[in-house]
């Protein structure tokens, strides 16, 4: 993502620093080692990569080689993901204010195909990933000038503190402060930060492994390591920018505030590179935040893999367990006296035995004892597939969502019911979910009004794919209903009075389908409307597409065709 280039404030041409300057790195500091300790206590480093490990399947019954891993958390966790992200929300736009719901219903044109161009459900299914993985992760809403682009951006919980006192993700807002950490190439700093940038120095590293590094480091000329010419991949020279998000309730001498919409800070380790206001007309952080398990004392959430943990471990002994003794017991165990059979048949009872118990010799001999390999256990196959099934209650992942219908069932009736259950699992993780992307597509109507510049093409997209090129011009967006076009103020209040809104249960493709189903059979009563019944699939623009519907099948009947029955209605 890129960062963007604003007239400073301050004099960044040179490396030296003012004490005012100084002062802040000393502040930034602070917070940093304070947010970083909340961090660490609710989400430690050591349990975000034990649950990648988990989830890879690198943790494993025994530290030897296992005869049985079978990693049912990397299987629920990618079907609960796939079940939230799956299907598209409907977004809305609602005016609150009179005058003007026009550009409300353009907003929402303009937001669908803005929500497509940034990869939004791409972006999504990452976000979500990320959470159900290491406990949480978040979008950031940006926007690059260099590419004149509104900027999605997925960030780690590893890449950001916030302030400990917020407790609930949906309330980072009020946070008095958050950081995101990002990786940049130098050359990218000396461009996006004319000036200081030239002066920062390589401190990171994307390529070597901790301990490669390390090494490198150490054998590497300190000139060298400065420049970020650390040879090999990692030749390009990387450093870590943060960027914060500060509350800062200074006022001038006027009593006027200084930093009305919040402070906005990028620095390296040891440099400030910009400090100034939010360049965004909203106030709010632009970093939303989504936990995939929510505890009640942190924002940091917990994860599916934690959740899942001591299940997984448990299957995979069992299972190793139980496939070593079968493979050790797949063999005669024979008891014999020395003398009791000649060399050849001891030979040949070493080659199909795991084991041979020999007794002393000079004694009568007695009839070999040959014991059979043991069964293959039944009630160790019930305990694993029992494991399996706590698995299943606990993340709502049920052997229907996985792609199993019983073969009881036979009417798509019965097979819906089930789905139905198998989704209340994953409704409360849905919910909050349309909650974020509520907050998040505010965000995106808010750098919507504030960079929309000039006329463009926007694709406006339903379930299927591209449906419309819709060419958005200026002179039509920013007007009231009246036609008048609004200044930049206006549009700023107008931001205020525009609420952004995502359908309850329009994430979750069960749902759509089922309020799409039941709004084709009201059509079919005539109890509902055509625009109503693809409004409910999710096709934008339901009018649109009638109107042109109609038109064709009018072409259609002059050209003497039948037009098809489902068509002959307007609305």
């Amino acid at each position: 993502m890129a960062i963007a280039t604003l007239p400073p404030p301050v004099d960044l041409k040179q490396r030296k620093q003012s004490a005012d300057e100084l002062a802040l790195l000393k502040h930034l500091d602070q917070l940093q080692e304070e947010g970083e300790r909340a961090r660490e206590r609710w989400a430690p480093k050591a349990d975000r990569e034990r649950d990648i490990k988990l989830y890879r399947g690198q943790v494993g019954p025994k530290t030897g080689d296992a005869y049985f891993k079978a990693n049912f958390i990397q299987t629920f966790v990618d079907r609960m993901v796939q079940q939230l992200t799956d299907s598209r929300p409907i977004l809305r736009v609602d005016s609150r204010k009179t005058g003007l719901k026009t550009m409300a219903q353009v907003s929402q044109k303009v937001a669908d195909a803005v929500w497509e161009e940034a990869k939004m459900q791409r972006q999504t299914f990452k976000m979500a990933h990320n959470a159900a993985i290491t406990r949480s992760a978040g979008l950031y809403t940006g926007y690059d000038w260099a590419t004149d682009e509104i900027v999605l951006e997925v960030v780690k919980n590893s890449q950001v503190v916030f302030d400990p006192a917020v407790e609930e993700a949906a309330l980072l807002s009020r946070a008095e402060y958050l950081s995101i950490d990002r990786i940049r190439p130098l050359s990218e700093l000396v461009y996006k930060f004319p000036g200081r940038g030239g002066f920062v120095t390589a401190d990171a590293n994307v390529t070597l492994d901790p301990a490669s590094l390390a090494r490198r480091i150490v054998t590497s000329p300190l000139t060298d390591l400065m420049q970020g010419k650390l040879g090999g991949a990692d030749a390009l020279g990387r450093a870590h920018v943060w960027e914060w998000c500060l509350v800062d309730r200074q006022r001038g001498k006027d009593g006027v505030a200084l930093f009305p919409n919040g402070r906005r800070v990028y620095r390296s380790k040891d440099l400030i590179l910009w400090d100034g206001p939010n360049p965004f007309w909203d106030s709010d952080h632009p970093v939303d935040w989504y936990d995939w398990i929510v505890d009640p004392e942190h924002i940091w959430g917990q994860s599916a893999c934690d959740l899942l943990m001591h299940l997984q471990l448990a299957f995979n002994q069992l299972g190793d367990g139980l496939v070593e003794n079968q493979i050790l017991g797949n063999f005669l165990t024979v008891i014999a006296d020395h003398d009791a059979l000649d060399a050849q048949t001891w030979k040949k009872l070493q080659a199909i035995s795991s084991s041979i118990i020999l007794r002393k010799r000079s004694r009568n001999a007695a009839a070999p004892i040959v014991t059979p390999p043991a069964a293959f256990g039944a009630d160790k196959i019930a305990l694993l597939r029992w494991l399996f099934t706590i698995g299943q209650l606990l993340t709502g992942v049920t052997d229907v969502t996985l792609g199993e219908t019983p073969g009881s069932l036979q009417s798509g009736q019965a097979i819906e019911g089930l789905v139905e259950g198998a989704n209340l699992g994953t409704r409360s993780r849905a919910s909050r979910l349309e909650d974020f992307f509520t907050r998040v597509g505010q965000k995106l109507l808010a750098r919507i009004y504030q960079f929309t510049s000039g006329d463009r093409v926007v694709a406006l997209v339903g379930p299927t794919g591209p449906a419309i090129n819709y060419v958005l011009k200026r002179a039509e967006f920013f007007v009231n209903d009246d036609g008048q076009a609004l200044t930049e103020a206006e549009r700023r209040e107008a931001l205020k009075w525009h609420r952004f809104i995502v359908q309850p249960g329009s994430s979750m493709a069960g749902t759509r389908l089922r309020r799409g189903q039941l709004m084709k059979d009201l059509v079919l009563l005539g109890a509902g409307s055509r625009a109503d019944m693809l409004a409910e699939a999710g096709f934008p623009n339901p009018p649109e597409m009638l109107e042109r519907a109609k038109k064709e099948y009018a072409e259609y009947a002059a050209a003497g065709f039948v037009a098809p029955q489902a068509a002959k209605t307007g609305k």
